[in-house]
């Protein structure tokens, strides 16, 4: 069973402030409606595959802590750290209850460097639309 804990106090913080860098780089102010600027991360994860470029870590994370601003935006989620036990953790965007949620950094890395779907605005439509996976509070399906 995963375990959520809150994350350490300065981290919402440091992953806003990667989520400047994660705008500059698909092009959209912070001031953007949380839709557009899915939307703009997902056209940025699709020409960046077709050019075939190879994205650093730190702009990974700042493409994952924008993406998890826009469900904090969006539906009023939550940071929180997930615990799998055995030392694997990850952070995680979880609604109110914690029966839902996302991990966007493990999301983008998988996203820009393993190749897996591009899917970030299909699963922010889904919620938008109340298609949430289903879940118990306190052990969150996980979406990506």
């Amino acid at each position: 069973m995963t375990t959520v804990n809150p994350v350490h106090a300065d981290i919402p913080s440091q992953l806003v402030e990667a989520s400047a860098s994660g705008a500059a780089l698909v092009g959209v102010s912070l001031e953007d409606s949380p839709l557009a600027i899915v939307t703009a991360i997902n056209e940025h994860a699709r020409a960046t595959r077709d050019a075939e470029v190879i994205l650093d870590d730190d702009s990974i994370v700042a493409l994952g802590a924008l993406l998890g601003g826009q469900f904090i935006r969006e539906f009023g989620w939550t940071w929180n750290e997930l615990d799998y036990g055995d030392d694997n953790t990850a952070f995680a965007v979880l609604n109110e209850d914690h029966s839902s949620g996302a991990p966007p950094l493990n999301w983008v890395y998988s996203t820009y460097k393993n190749g897996y779907e591009i899917n970030f605005l299909l699963a922010f439509n889904m919620v938008v639309a109340g298609k949430l996976p289903p879940g118990t509070p306190g052990d969150p399906a996980i979406f990506s």
